[in-house]
């Protein structure tokens, strides 16, 4: 599991944070923003592969995506009352 740094934060708005290990370094951050009466969230991601993962550098972008796109749906589950 990564090590993380929290970075730019305005509360209800924005959060930033970058990894401090693991073998795809990254940087993360999610805006906020209300439209027409509704939440939209932005994410902005940044990595860099690392060693041997340069070489699978776009199977782990893939892996990456995947899971970004799954944990923020469980975010959108857990926002709006589910689970």
């Amino acid at each position: 599991m990564a090590s993380l740094r929290s970075g730019d934060y305005e509360p209800n708005r924005r959060i930033e944070f970058s990894s401090l290990n693991g073998p795809m370094p990254y940087k993360w951050d999610l805006e906020l923003e209300a439209v027409d009466g509704v939440t939209v969230l932005t994410s902005h991601r940044e990595a860099e592969p690392r060693g041997v993962f340069k070489v699978a550098e776009a199977v782990m972008r893939g892996a990456m995506k995947r899971q970004a796109e799954n944990d923020l749906r469980t975010l959108k589950a857990i926002l709006e009352g589910g689970s």
